[in-house]
């Protein structure tokens, strides 16, 4: 039983505080996820016993549109961040796909040296090296 919040409000604190820990994965986290319940308690703790029905339920959708906002913001973020990731992903896969080409390029190059030095061996050797042609 919680005392100075609705039901509503204790889910949406569970979820806004699930949708933190997500934010924070990798981080020591307890004292953002403090931050993060003291504000919405702050915001949301008091006696509604003061307050008329109707007030209670435009308040209670407002606050509802307020954190279906806010989740869409952290999509929208995650969202940014996978396509960076994807980004700089496919940089690196090309790179390494020029050095790659780049690589094989030297080496092609290499074996046509090579062949034109053996080709002329192999006519100085059939020819004979006879100074002028």
């Amino acid at each position: 039983e919680t005392k100075g919040l609705l039901d509503t409000h204790v889910v949406m604190l569970r979820d806004r505080l699930l949708c933190k820990m997500g934010e924070l994965v990798g981080r020591e986290a307890v004292m953002d996820l403090q931050s993060e319940a003291k504000e919405y308690l702050t915001e949301h703790n008091v006696d509604h016993t003061t307050f008329s029905m109707h007030d209670q339920m435009v308040k209670e959708q407002e606050e509802r549109r307020l954190e279906m906002e806010r989740k869409a913001k952290l999509e929208e973020a995650q969202r940014v961040l996978e396509l960076k990731a994807q980004e700089e992903a496919q940089m690196r896969d090309q790179a390494v796909l020029e050095e790659q080409m780049q690589a094989a390029e030297n080496e092609r190059q290499q074996k046509a040296a090579a062949a034109k030095m053996e080709e002329k061996r192999r006519l100085r050797k059939l020819f004979g090296d006879k100074g002028g042609g």
